[in-house]
């Protein structure tokens, strides 16, 4: 019997089901109209199978192959390549590889469970169409029965109007610069350019002082007079305000990128950036994974790639630099490495203008497998899109890079966290029992819904403790208990702008799923829950670190996990903590005058 797989994201759409017939569904997606049909279909009897047991079918190898592909496919050696969105944005979009793991398993999954009705419930529309083309082997049959919405917005993401619009910016934001700024003759006699990023983040905590997030003691020295930097700035924020936080500070070291373009160069960033972007240069061919032909899949993010302002804002990057460059007398040139397209056409600038330039990336964030774009290092390296030294956050983080993402341990320089927050000077003492777990949600809905999932099933016996949760202030964290419905788990929740500092002083055992307030909770001794939620990707930040961390992958070993550290001698907990402690100063180490005149002063 042929199993039948329907697509669907609204409940006028579960008339199209057949009747009579058992179905089985999966929920892809999170949100009130995901929630509202998964209910619908348990009342007409249907089994809900948990995401986890659909992605079992992915195979463990994907990664590296997904990869390879990922960057050889198309035309990878002309260097416009690595200005277009689908290289800028992430490098190796993480949203591409998902829907690769997700049509290879729902492939699989339908192929061993022939005699079983599927309903699949999201809104990804290029996900059933894709499916629908590999279904024509037989085995299974595809309906798309996804309802698409209207919105003038997305009408407007086309080609070239997209283009137009981006041009049309960029040329607004050189007129500001030109109007509110001084001339850069100045800024030509400092040796250091540092490339950075002024985005939602520091314009907040501007709210009290001018600051950088990502370079902060750095651009203090430079405001002091202490050091030969200044700072390229891509700004992502309104660029009016962020004049004026310049021009408040007095300084003409912190300039946005667009101050150092000509007039000139409008025009040329416009015929490149027409050329990255127009619809013939799409890749032709085959796209194979796993034995499938994904090309559709492919040119669909490659498309979507298009609708965005990044094939602008790398051109221009790559001419602003360029005209940085010029005179000879830049020495140095620090960025944020995260081995993405706007980091590469700055690395690309310099190659060709200012070969004499040492050009040295800092890996300023925490790592994690999903970091797909950290594991393309290959492609850099083959075509010289790498820096010639990559500054860490410490020891441990280069042991990362080196061991997990392959790169060269004679690039890899060991620094320090310009972006480290609280770290505790002295250690939690032990409780005599568990009596409080503070639980972490952070990354996106998703991670709020499958956390809160897994925190019920356990809540038979976890609601013996006093249960806190931290949410994310950008995340909303009444919209996911709206999706999850009621819950049987008792809780109750800090309040935004609690201090952490005071949250982990308060907190027996943190419990996490993605996030990096788990570097925090070790520094202050504080035992780690990490819940093995399922995904596509890795997304712990201590992927690689087992000392005081219990992995619990179900939630009837939530509560084992407690009892077992409870269960850890007192010597030996103190032992644990120690070694934890030592691990994050050695992951993110402590900023110094040595070691910032050791990243101003790095050669290659």
């Amino acid at each position: 019997m042929i199993a039948q797989v329907f697509f669907l994201n609204s409940e006028r759409a579960l008339d199209c089901l057949p009747s009579g017939k058992p179905l089985k569904f999966v929920l892809l997606e999170h949100g009130p109209i995901f929630a509202a049909l998964g209910s619908s279909l348990r009342e007409r009897g249907s089994q809900e199978i948990p995401r986890a047991d659909i992605l079992a079918q992915v195979p463990d190898s994907l990664v590296e192959p997904y990869i390879r592909a990922m960057v050889d496919y198309g035309d990878p050696h002309d260097v416009l390549w690595w200005a277009h969105p689908m290289s800028r944005r992430l490098a190796i979009r993480d949203s591409l590889f998902e829907a690769v793991c997700w049509t290879i398993a729902l492939d699989r999954y339908c192929r061993t469970n022939a005699a079983t009705g599927l309903v699949v419930v999201t809104s990804w529309v290029a996900l059933a169409e894709q499916l629908k083309r590999l279904s024509r082997t037989g085995f299974y049959q595809v309906k798309n029965i996804i309802e698409r919405g209207w919105s003038w917005k997305e009408q407007l993401k086309v080609f070239p109007l997209v283009l137009v619009w981006s041009m049309l910016r960029l040329i607004y934001r050189k007129w500001l610069c030109a109007r509110m700024l001084p001339p850069l003759s100045g800024q030509q006699r400092f040796p250091v350019l540092v490339m950075s990023n002024f985005d939602g983040h520091s314009f907040l905590k501007c709210s009290t002082r001018f600051q950088d997030v990502y370079w902060g003691p750095l651009l203090e020295r430079a405001l002091q007079g202490q050091n030969q930097v200044s700072f390229l700035v891509q700004v992502n924020v309104s660029m009016k305000k962020t004049i004026q936080m310049i021009r408040g500070v007095g300084t003409d070291r912190y300039v946005p990128k667009e101050a150092f373009l000509a007039w000139k160069d409008i025009p040329k960033i416009f015929v490149q950036a027409m050329r990255i972007a127009f619809p013939w240069r799409r890749p032709r061919g085959k796209w194979v994974m796993d034995g499938h032909d994904l090309g559709f899949l492919f040119n669909y993010f490659w498309d979507r790639g298009i609708c965005s302002r990044g094939v602008v804002d790398c051109v221009a990057m790559y001419h602003s630099v360029a005209r940085a460059a010029r005179g000879g007398i830049l020495k140095k040139f620090l960025f944020l490495f995260e081995n993405k397209g706007i980091e590469r056409a700055a690395v690309l600038a310099l190659r060709r203008t200012s070969p004499q330039t040492v050009l040295v990336g800092y890996q300023h964030a925490a790592l994690k497998p999903k970091d797909l774009h950290l594991s393309a290092c290959f492609a850099g390296r083959e075509r010289g899109l790498l820096p010639d030294r990559i500054i860490t956050t410490g020891p441990a983080a280069s042991e990362q890079l080196n061991k997990t993402f392959c790169y060269d341990r004679a690039i890899l320089v060991d620094g320090c966290a310009l972006r480290r927050s609280f770290m505790a000077s002295v250690l939690k003492p032990r409780p005599s029992e568990c009596r409080r777990l503070l639980v972490i949600l952070s990354t996106d809905m998703n991670e709020y819904c499958e956390t809160l999932r897994f925190l019920d099933l356990a809540s038979k016996d976890c609601n013996r403790y006093d249960i806190v949760l931290r949410p994310h202030p950008d995340i909303d964290l009444n919209q996911a208990l709206a999706i999850v419905g009621p819950l049987k788990l008792r809780f109750r929740v800090q309040g935004v702008g609690y201090p952490l500092e005071d949250a982990l002083k308060e907190a027996d055992v943190l419990v996490y799923s993605s996030s990096t307030v788990p570097l925090e909770a070790l520094s202050c001794g504080v035992p780690l829950i990490h819940l093995q939620i399922a995904g596509v990707l890795d997304a712990d930040t201590l992927f690689d670190y087992h000392g005081f961390k219990w992995n619990v992958d179900r939630p009837d070993a939530m509560i084992p996990a407690i009892e077992s550290i409870w269960r850890v001698p007192a010597d030996g907990f103190l032992s644990r903590q120690r070694e934890a402690a030592d691990y994050v100063q050695r992951y993110l180490r402590g900023v110094t005058e040595k070691y910032l005149r050791d990243i101003e002063e790095t050669e290659g």
